[in-house]
């Protein structure tokens, strides 16, 4: 499922991170066979890890699938008594068997494993984690070195002066992880740094920690990824209606649309060429999109590579009123901007301000609209 590009001296490697989907099945007898199931017995290899009665989401019996040792994924079993309005089965792949096993030999060791019992009929995305490793540092950067519309930016930096395990060296106010979006929004961007997880996750008392730690460096051996030295992971969270935005239902629907989703989204979350002065002073003025994106981050989203990628298009249904906290922020946010910029504003101009932007956002969210943008970069075809 990934592949690596080494052009520009930096090497990547890319694909699907993460999927959750739910399958459609067909048995007469699941009622019966769930009398069995919530006992926590199931078919060899699977692993009982409990009941989950969340009423807001999942409820019923969820297990392991464990292989030489490894657990590749979890699966889920509805309660048929308590949901109604929902697949019976649900599926979570786990990094370490997409890296072990291989995606595509995952989904079919999943529909190998079931189809003895049921008739599947479907499947179903619910959330899927497009990502790419990347041999480059960006250690010195934050949010601010990147243009988007998320509201939600932060930044986590290394609390270490020095690491020296497998040859790495951080200090203070080292980026280690920056978020764009929140984790509930339907599309969520981070990008990390992947070697310094594995560092800090490799603990000897978690044996799936230790396992994925194992797991993920022979990944990296195998396709000549370079892991002691800058190895951070570019990756976009996409959940149920984020996918459904691209037209994205089904795992064919996934596995059709991921490169050019990958690279539409690397258009709207943009890594900025320019130094910091200068992005405070298009920041102020409210003009970023006039500063160019950084050669790089263009070369990171035409290396994304997975099979032949057909064109997607995102459809955003717009909410009808505009939420009054954000409002208010973004109003905060251009006074505070203008003060830090030493402009005088007298009361009058700051009321006939407000005044037109009260009269923006009526008119802005009178009525609920949509609108399409195309994704398209063309097709991209594995080496």
């Amino acid at each position: 499922m990934h592949n690596m590009n080494k052009n520009k001296g930096v090497s990547t490697l890319a694909g699907i991170d993460t999927l959750y989907y739910f399958i459609d099945i067909k048995c007469d007898n699941y009622s019966e066979m769930w009398l069995k199931i919530k006992e926590g017995i199931y078919k060899e290899n699977f692993e009982f890890i409990g009941y989950s009665g969340k009423t807001r989401g999942f409820v019923g019996a969820w297990f392991k699938y464990i292989e030489d040792g490894l657990t590749l994924f979890r699966i889920g079993f509805k309660d048929p008594t308590k949901q109604k309005n929902i697949k019976n089965v649900y599926v979570q792949f786990e990094a370490t068997g997409i890296y072990f096993k291989g995606f595509t030999e995952l989904l079919l060791l999943v529909d190998e494993l079931l189809s003895s019992d049921f008739d599947i009929d479907g499947y179903h995305v619910s959330r899927a984690d497009l990502n790419m490793f990347v041999n480059y540092d960006f250690g010195s950067v934050d949010w601010k070195n990147f243009r988007s519309r998320s509201a939600v930016k932060k930044s986590t930096y290394t609390d270490k002066q020095d690491i020296s395990k497998h040859g790495y060296v951080y200090y203070t106010k080292r980026l280690e992880t920056l978020y764009l979006g929140s984790r509930n929004s339907p599309i969520h961007f981070k990008i990390y740094d992947k070697g310094l997880e594995l560092v800090k996750k490799a603990n000897p008392n978690n044996q799936d920690a230790v396992n994925k730690y194992i797991v993920m460096l022979e990944y990296f051996k195998k396709n000549n990824m370079d892991y002691s030295g800058n190895l951070w992971n570019i990756e976009f969270s996409l959940k149920r209606k984020g996918l459904l935005e691209y037209g994205i239902d089904t795992i064919r629907d996934l596995l059709d649309k991921a490169g050019n989703v990958f690279c539409d989204l690397m258009q709207r979350y943009v890594f900025l060429d320019a130094d910091e002065h200068t992005l405070d002073k298009y920041r102020q003025s409210n003009s970023l999109n006039k500063i160019p994106v950084a050669p790089i981050w263009e070369y990171f989203r035409d290396s994304y590579m997975l099979y032949n990628s057909k064109p997607a298009y995102r459809t955003v249904k717009e909410r009808k009123r505009a939420n009054k906290a954000y409002r208010i922020s973004m109003i905060q946010d251009i006074l505070e901007s203008s003060f830090k910029a030493d402009i005088d504003i007298s009361l009058s101009e700051l009321f006939e301000a407000y005044r037109h932007i009260v009269k923006i956002y009526r008119y802005t969210y009178a009525q609920t609209r949509s609108y399409s943008q195309s994704g398209s970069f063309g097709h991209f075809h594995s080496p």
